[in-house]
């Protein structure tokens, strides 16, 4: 992904994680570095606890796996 792409993502991402920040649970959207997914987080505004992830940690963490097997795989080839 080129850096200014994840700029304008991570500029739009911020727009609207304060568009959204005055509901009682509240929707955090991010970029997740690792694989470079899009994660949406449901927040508690009081508690601050993550009600839900899309995807969750467990998909991004096979993702990231998937990404690093995939790699491997290549490199082996070459």
């Amino acid at each position: 992904m080129e850096e200014a792409d994840t700029e304008s993502i991570r500029a739009a991402i911020g727009r609207i994680n304060q568009t959204v920040q005055s509901l009682v649970t509240h929707l955090e959207f991010s970029l997740d570095t690792a694989t470079h997914h899009s994660v949406v987080k449901v927040v508690d505004t009081r508690t601050h606890e993550v009600l839900r992830q899309f995807p969750s940690e467990e998909v991004l963490q096979i993702a990231k796996a998937l990404d690093n097997f995939t790699g491997l795989l290549l490199q082996e080839r070459a």
